[in-house]
């Protein structure tokens, strides 16, 4: 969220601004990410998602996100890789390009699901009656499905 996002009260110098419109940007955010609450509250549908790991590398490819107000961005990829220090949970990294017909070459690695509300002892009960979880349910077993057929590992991820 807020790519290219920043306040107006902010220095901007000699940075053409359209030029933003361009690129092309990938998000990801590195392994702290997926302990965080908030991150499988907001993108991960409290919990009814998943995390794909990937591999990184080159690592060279990825401008890290730096969180802070900042207030003077010198280049458009400055503005592409700052943003509020609101957003410092995301551990985010940036995978940029102005190339329309460049693709990051990701490679799964592993798929985390979600399991919202297994630990709690009325899980049986809460699954009887809760549609949406079991949607995400039957939806995550058909991905499981694909997973081993294309021989990625899969894990359950339990928030604590």
């Amino acid at each position: 969220m807020n790519e290219g996002v920043f306040p107006v009260s902010q220095k901007i110098h000699n940075v053409n601004l359209n030029l933003k419109l361009e690129y092309r940007i990938c998000s990801f955010s590195d392994t702290n990410a997926l302990s965080s609450q908030l991150m499988w509250g907001h993108y991960a549908a409290a919990g009814m998602g998943v995390a794909i790991e990937i591999d990184a590398s080159p690592v060279s490819l990825f401008e890290e996100v730096k969180y802070g107000e900042k207030d003077r961005h010198n280049s458009v990829v400055e503005i592409l890789t700052n943003k509020s220090s609101q957003w410092n949970y995301e551990y985010e990294w940036r995978y940029l390009t102005t190339n329309p017909d460049k693709y990051f070459p990701a490679k799964i690695t592993k798929v985390y699901f979600g399991t919202p509300y297994q630990h709690l002892s009325n899980y049986e009960d809460i699954i009887v009656r809760h549609n949406r979880l079991k949607k995400y349910l039957q939806r995550s077993a058909t991905l499981r499905e694909e997973c081993d057929k294309s021989n990625i590992p899969c894990d359950n991820y339990q928030l604590s």
